[in-house]
């Protein structure tokens, strides 16, 4: 655990990818999927951040329920990144395949973990699992391999706030 006492600075590369969940490729008539690679696997791993950015209007017109939502979560991302992840609600818009601009309620899961190929997996296994779940069309994944993270301890004794002390 004292690894993560230190600052972890992880290697440049920074970008945004609005990922449709599969890659079409054309060939011949036919609709090829293909698994796109989010991630930079160095040989090393360092840490870096994803955030997901989960729409949550379901294509019936529903919108997936808070319960719903905290379900997914408890079932689907947190088995796969039980070291800790953050949530928060935010409004979205996006264009869909015909061309409309869409506003919809979303939530953005924010991930640091360690840059590996089984990560990576559990990664795609959580967004699919989303798309599939709820109907959507896609996902917009943020890839942060530029980010140094720290971890600080309490001082032992707290100080005293100012506001405290004559």
């Amino acid at each position: 655990m004292q690894w993560f006492l230190n600052t972890v600075n992880v290697g440049y590369r920074h970008s945004v990818v609005g990922l449709t969940a599969l890659l079409f490729g054309m060939g011949g008539g036919t609709v090829q999927a293909q698994t796109p690679d989010l991630i930079e696997n160095n040989l090393l791993a360092e840490l870096i951040q994803v955030d997901l950015y989960l729409g949550r209007q379901i294509s019936d017109g529903d919108i997936v329920s808070d319960a719903d939502f905290e379900t997914f979560i408890d079932t689907e991302v947190t088995p796969r990144f039980p070291n800790g992840l953050t949530v928060w609600k935010a409004n979205g818009r996006y264009q869909d395949a015909s061309g409309t601009v869409i506003a919809e309620p979303s939530n953005v899961v924010r991930l640091i973990f360690l840059d590996t190929q089984a990560n990576e997996t559990a990664l795609m296994e959580v967004i699919q699992a989303y798309i599939a779940q709820f109907e959507q069309e896609t996902v917009m994944v943020l890839v942060d391999e530029d980010v140094t993270v720290e971890f600080v301890p309490a001082l032992d004794p707290p100080p005293v706030p100012a506001i405290f002390s004559e």
